[in-house]
């Protein structure tokens, strides 16, 4: 019977807690706290480090892009594509025939300068024009995930194709495939 009185203050303690954290926004607060606590401790442990965690450690980073493009958006001047929303942590993005723009191809390169998921991007027929190179060629300097653009049928003019050659001869992307047909107008 001895061994039963122990049990009985730890169950009181039990009862009370949880009812003081049905009731208190503190005990809210401190639970909120103890997550990323735990988080802390994983790089403490060296010799477990896995594929699991480097994923962890790559959403961390992609966790602010829909903010990042909402924010692109507003300074721009320009509507949110939700398609691009939806899509910005896939591999592949088809933004083909979506009227983005200069102004809304801008909004989406800001977005994708620090994004780590986007490796294909489809930006055919959407009237980017030389303004819109710009932000693109801007973006790529920094993004070395994306691989292949479509810039076909944009309206580029010379200007945008005296922008995507420099860019090109100073080779300073992971740009494996860009197609730019239809994209020159005489």
């Amino acid at each position: 019977m001895d061994d039963e009185e122990p049990l009985e203050p730890e169950t009181q303690d039990e009862t009370e807690t949880v009812a003081a954290s049905e009731n208190s926004d503190e005990t809210l607060y401190c639970e909120a706290e103890a997550t990323p606590a735990v988080e802390k401790e994983k790089p403490t442990h060296e010799s477990s480090e896995t594929d699991l965690e480097m994923e962890d450690t790559e959403k961390f980073f992609t966790t602010g892009q829909k903010e990042l493009y909402l924010e692109a958006c507003k300074l721009v001047g320009v509507v949110p594509v939700s398609y691009f929303i939806r899509n910005m942590e896939e591999s592949y993005v088809n933004l083909n025939h979506h009227g983005l723009g200069p102004r809304g191809t801008k909004a989406i390169a800001i977005a994708l300068v620090s994004n780590t998921a986007v490796m294909t991007l489809e930006l055919e027929d959407n009237c980017i024009m030389a303004e819109g190179v710009v932000s693109l060629t801007q973006m790529l300097q920094e993004n070395y995930y994306l691989q292949e653009l479509n810039l076909s049928d944009n309206d580029l003019g010379l200007e945008g194709a005296r922008i995507i050659s420099e860019f090109l001869q100073r080779n300073t992307s992971s740009l494996s495939n860009l197609q730019l047909s239809g994209s020159w107008n005489p």
